[in-house]
């Protein structure tokens, strides 16, 4: 599983930080399980078929299985019976149900072309409210939902997951990966006030419409701003498709990393000096997550995901252009207000190292399986805090 995705990377570092505590923790993909793509429905639902026979051929072997929340939508009888098994929602899929996210008012005859493709299509494509079926039935038959926000636990459980215990436990990044981001900015001698990065794949999902919108703000108003989007590949495959989202008059203020190694980030947020992440729906977001913790002040919308550790005064209502581009210029200008961001950004991010939410994680997780094989609670002697 690669690192320079956040879907995957969390898993393997979360199972990095268990292995820490003693854990003898093993991160499968769908090749491992004897799976193949994944890309469209059929593929999808052929995995679940291969996780359920995988974790029933190795019952014996495996005293919990941490799976995505969509992806064991069976019986919890056709499981196996002494296994916790635990359901871990990269993505709650209601959120794009109760959540508008702009798209582009495309002409008539694209939109029939795409009704057209979707209908011919249907058996492949999986949409997110497709998916929203098999989630809820895997969250309801077992045995924990590991949410990584209040907001998703919210969400899932008005929706319908009544049955199942809820535990919320966020992402983290290690201690070391938040001092090297930290390092590589203070070792940069950076002046440029104005210099706004974005760490994500460019798409509609994480406001690429909006961040095109407030770049056009500021650069009418002065030309200085410049802005850096890192890991931009996903919806759209070409930097050229990026770029054609901003007006050609301020493309050479505009830099695009289409993809980059996860060695890399330090250097290319170095001389950054004000972070954008103004995403609709999230999980938990890495690269809005790396950007706090590197001290850098990061403007993003009040949305699931970033709004559980970006501090409230750089948080903004989803859409609220106007707001985000009075923060960036406020951020740029006042040096008192730009130190006290950084201070609130680094003073939140302490509290998502992999090591502690690791530590969490393993209490409650020794504690419900107890608990599924009918054995008594240890006795909490003492506790240090």
């Amino acid at each position: 599983m690669s690192r320079s995705i956040g879907a995957t990377k969390n898993r393997v570092e979360f199972a990095e930080a268990l292995g820490r505590l003693g854990w003898d923790a093993e991160v499968f993909g769908a090749e491992e399980i004897g799976a193949g793509a994944t890309h469209d429905r059929n593929g999808y639902e052929a995995y679940q078929r291969k996780l359920r026979e995988f974790l029933c051929q190795h019952h014996d072997r495996f005293d919990i299985a941490l799976v995505e929340a969509d992806t064991l939508p069976f019986p919890r009888e056709t499981l196996p019976p002494d296994m916790l098994i635990v359901a871990r929602p990269a993505m709650v899929w209601v959120h794009h149900h109760l959540i508008e996210i702009p798209t582009p008012d495309f002409s008539v005859p694209r939109r029939m072309a795409q009704r057209v493709k979707g209908f011919v299509r249907r058996n492949a494509a999986w949409t997110p409210l497709q998916r929203r079926g098999p989630q809820l039935q895997t969250c309801q038959s077992v045995d924990l939902v590991h949410a990584l926000t209040q907001w998703d636990a919210d969400a899932l459980q008005a929706d319908g997951v009544r049955r199942t215990t809820f535990e919320v436990i966020p992402n983290g990044i290690h201690a070391d990966r938040a001092h090297e981001l930290r390092a590589a900015r203070h070792a940069h001698d950076a002046n440029d006030a104005k210099s706004i990065v974005f760490v994500g794949s460019f798409d509609y999902r994480k406001g690429c419409l909006d961040i095109a919108e407030i770049m056009s703000h500021l650069w009418a108003e002065d030309e200085q701003y410049r802005l850096t989007l890192l890991g931009a590949k996903g919806l759209f495959q070409s930097e050229q498709q990026i770029r054609a989202h901003f007006p050609a008059q301020w493309q050479h203020q505009l830099e695009v990393v289409m993809r980059f190694d996860n060695a890399q980030l330090p250097d290319l947020m170095a001389r950054q000096l004000i972070g954008l992440f103004p995403s609709y729906v999230e999980g938990f977001p890495f690269g809005c997550l790396e950007m706090i913790a590197s001290g850098l002040p990061t403007v993003a919308y009040r949305s699931p995901g970033a709004e559980c550790f970006v501090p409230d005064q750089i948080q903004v209502t989803p859409g609220d252009v106007e707001t985000a581009v009075a923060l960036i210029r406020r951020l740029a200008s006042d040096p008192d207000f730009y130190s006290h961001t950084t201070d609130a950004c680094l003073e939140v991010a302490a509290r998502y190292d992999w090591d502690r939410v690791a530590a969490d994680a393993s209490n409650i997780y020794e504690r419900e399986l107890r608990r599924r094989r009918g054995q008594p609670q240890p006795t909490l002697q003492s506790v240090s805090v």
